[in-house]
C-alpha cells in the first residue's frame, strides 16, 4: 500500500508522477493546499482514492503544547503495530495531522518529497532547516526516535530516500552530499516526463487546471522575454508587504526593458491584488497565480530570462538564463 501526502502544488505534481497502478494507493490532500477540495474531486473522479488531510492548529502556545502531546501519543500508538504488508509513504513537511502521524508510524519505507528551495539548504530565510540536523550522541538520538519519531530528519531509520527534482540546485547543495553519504539520495530531475508521457496522468493535470489556457502567456513578439517569479514572503511572515514588493521594484527600476516583454508570475498562495502597485507603475504582463509554474514547464513554454529571489521554479528548463535577486 502506498500513501501520498500532498501539501503544495509542487508535491502534487511529484505524487502524480510517482503514482503507479502496480500498487494500491491513497492520496491525502492537505487542507492548507490551494484548491484542495477540487484536487480531491478530480482525483476521485479519475479512480484515485483521495481524502482531505486536516492539519492541526498551532496558533498559540496552548495549542502547540496540546498538539505536541497528541502527536506523541498517536505516533507511538501506531508505531507499536506491525502491518502485514509493505507500507510506503511519500511525504514532505511537518507531520501535523492524524493521517500523517498514523501512516508515518506504520510505514516500512518513507520517500521524502522535494519541497522546493529550502529542500537544498541548511538555512532558509534565516531559519534553520532541522531536516538536515544530526544528533551526535547515539543515546540522545535513540531517545528522540522513540519519543519523537514523527520529527522526521534525513537520517531517520524509516526514510528510504530523499527525492531531489532540481538538477541546478542539487549540483551545488551541501545537503545533497549529506544525503548521498547516507545512501538515501534519489534523483528525479525529469519527473514531469512521467506525466507528459502518460495519457492518464496528463489528462488528470489538464482537469485540475481547466482554465489554464486562458492564462497562458501571450507573447507580443518582443525581442526578449523576462518572467519574474514572486514569492509569498509577506504571507509566510518573513518580511513586510512593503519589503516584499520592494524586491521586485528594485529589479524593474534597474533593468532596461526596451523591446522586452516582462511577465509577473504570481505565486499560488498570493493574491493578484497584492501587486497592483507594480502593474500601475511598470509595463508588465500578469500571469495569474491560480496555476503552478510546473504547468509552464510541462507544456514547454519558454522565456529568455527567469528572475526570482529564491523560487525553485527559476531553475527549471523554462528559462535560458536566470537572475537571482537579493
Amino acid at each position: 500500500m502506498t500513501y501520498f501526502f500532498v501539501n503544495t502544488y509542487q508535491t502534487l505534481f511529484q505524487c502524480i508522477a510517482f503514482h503507479s497502478f502496480e500498487r494500491e494507493s491513497v492520496f491525502y490532500i492537505s487542507d492548507q493546499c490551494k484548491n484542495y477540495a477540487l484536487i480531491k474531486k478530480i482525483l476521485n473522479k479519475n479512480g484515485i482514492t483521495c481524502y482531505v488531510d486536516e492539519q492541526y492548529n498551532f496558533e498559540n502556545f496552548v495549542n502547540k503544547v496540546s498538539t505536541l502531546v497528541k502527536r506523541l501519543l498517536i505516533y507511538n500508538f501506531f508505531n507499536i503495530k506491525k502491518p502485514n504488508e509493505l507500507v510506503e509513504v511519500y511525504i514532505n513537511g511537518s507531520i501535523s495531522s492524524f493521517e500523517r502521524l498514523k501512516y508515518l508510524a506504520l510505514s516500512s519505507q518513507v520517500h521524502y518529497l522535494d519541497g522546493g528551495y529550502q529542500h537544498y539548504y541548511h538555512y532558509f530565510s534565516g531559519c534553520k532547516n532541522f531536516f538536515y540536523c544530526r544528533d551526535g550522541d547515539k543515546g540522545v538520538s535513540l531517545l528522540k526516535d522513540i519519543l519523537f519519531g514523527f520529527r522526521v530528519r534525513y537520517g531517520h531509520k524509516k526514510i528510504k530516500n530523499v527525492i531531489f527534482v532540481n538538477e541546478y540546485l542539487a549540483d551545488s547543495s551541501a545537503c545533497v552530499l549529506l544525503v548521498k553519504n547516507a545512501g538515501k539520495y534519489r534523483e528525479e530531475f525529469h519527473y514531469l516526463s512521467a506525466i507528459e508521457n502518460n495519457d492518464y496522468k496528463y489528462r488528470i493535470v489538464n482537469e485540475l487546471f481547466p482554465g489554464f489556457n486562458a492564462h497562458q502567456p501571450i507573447f507580443n513578439g518582443s525581442e526578449k522575454t523576462i518572467c519574474i517569479l514572486t514569492q509569498p514572503f509577506f504571507e509566510d511572515g518573513y518580511m513586510s508587504k512593503e519589503r516584499n514588493l520592494e524586491i521586485y521594484k528594485k529589479y524593474l527600476n534597474s533593468t532596461n526593458t526596451e523591446d522586452t516583454q516582462v511577465f509577473l508570475k504570481i505565486h499560488p498562495r498570493e493574491s493578484n491584488t497584492k501587486y497592483a502597485e507594480l502593474f500601475s507603475q511598470f509595463d508588465i504582463t500578469e500571469l495569474d497565480g491560480s496555476f503552478p509554474f510546473e504547468l509552464l514547464e510541462l507544456y514547454r513554454i519558454k522565456f529568455d530570462i527567469g528572475v526570482s529571489y529564491n523560487s525553485t521554479a527559476v531553475f527549471s528548463n523554462s528559462f535560458s538564463r536566470r537572475v537571482i535577486l537579493n
